[in-house]
């Protein structure tokens, strides 16, 4: 009768210590050769987590291996947990090779098939499902507390690099996140032509195809852009710089979570100062807004969204200022023009 062997690592990083494959390789030549005093046929290895059979295509091929051979009688890895990290997984992994008449066998945890050997290889596969837990559950309290001071954590969202560590704008495409939310805020326009319309402006993917809608409407719900961190263990202020105003923020969101944005009315209503005004009250930026009344007569305004505020001026009113004037200059103080 024969051996198969299996090998895993969880990362590039552990394969680099003495837990890496070429050591539990050697260990369970060494374990065949004197130990059970037989040969190995193959040898199988992964570099996946244990906390699932996803990915790993080392374990599988064995399985498959072991199962069609009928000279190996042996399924020897080095220790339990580098079989598995999921006690559930570990059953099925073990019934499966029992239909076919093989054997689980570790070199550390050494077990029988006594009622006494059962339990104890239980409980080997129920720490290391423990194990794993433990480690679980240290990373996202460190998570949570690097999230906590305001670091982030995860790959960069779009319009920022992480350098050191750190959320830095993008100088290429922070612009066009600017552009994406003033639009939004400012114009009723659908997520879908303000992704065709940014991706004609050079706002597009890896491949160079236009965003998806879906990426457009997970970066304008993200409050990451105001310098909030929002994850599963809640919403905390950031260190990095803020893309985006709080109150231009505010009217997406507002847009959004009004059928979902996905409806725009026919005719786009233009706002030629839009994100040039400010509010002479409190500084923020006056966002333009159109209503209809039942008559059908259509008024215009420039109005400030803060809560403390709720400062407006008539849009034909400033515009017509601002053709007397000529030129728009950037961030206007609206009562420079009365």
């Amino acid at each position: 009768m024969s051996v198969i062997i299996y090998a895993r690592v969880s990362t590039e990083e552990q394969a680099e210590t003495d837990l890496s494959i070429p050591a539990q390789i050697r260990a369970m030549q060494a374990y065949a050769a004197g130990t059970l005093n037989k040969p190995i046929v193959q040898e199988f290895q992964d570099v996946a987590s244990g906390r699932s059979m996803k990915g790993r295509s080392g374990l599988l091929a064995a399985i498959k291996f072991a199962s069609l051979r009928k000279e190996v009688d042996t399924f020897l890895v080095h220790r339990i947990d580098r079989l598995s990290r999921d006690i559930a997984d570990y059953h099925v992994i073990k019934a499966t090779l029992a239909k076919h008449g093989i054997r689980l066998v570790s070199v550390v945890e050494h077990t029988d098939n006594t009622p006494a050997g059962e339990l104890m290889e239980n409980i080997f596969a129920s720490f290391a499902q423990f194990t794993s837990a433990k480690i679980g559950f240290e990373v996202r309290k460190s998570l949570e507390e690097r999230l906590r001071r305001g670091e982030w954590t995860a790959q960069a969202p779009v319009g920022y690099l992480l350098k050191q560590k750190k959320l830095v704008p993008d100088p290429a495409r922070a612009r066009f996140v600017r552009e994406a939310f003033r639009r939004y805020a400012t114009e009723t326009i659908s997520v879908s032509q303000l992704a065709r319309e940014l991706a004609e402006i050079g706002f597009v993917g890896k491949h160079g195809k236009p965003i998806a809608i879906n990426r457009i409407y997970t970066m304008l719900h993200n409050p990451i852009y105001i310098g909030r961190l929002k994850t599963s263990f809640g919403e905390f202020p950031g260190k990095h710089q803020p893309l985006i105003d709080e109150n231009v923020f505010e009217i997406c969101q507002k847009r959004l979570n009004h059928g979902r944005g996905k409806v725009a009315p026919r005719q786009a209503q233009h706002f030629p100062l839009a994100g040039q005004l400010n509010c002479p009250t409190c500084g923020r930026v006056l966002i333009g807004e159109h209503h209809i009344k039942k008559s059908g007569r259509e008024y215009r305004y420039y109005r400030c969204h803060n809560t403390k505020c709720h400062y407006s001026i008539h849009a034909d009113e400033v515009e017509a200022n601002m053709t007397i004037i000529g030129d728009i200059p950037p961030k206007v103080q609206s009562d420079d023009l009365n």
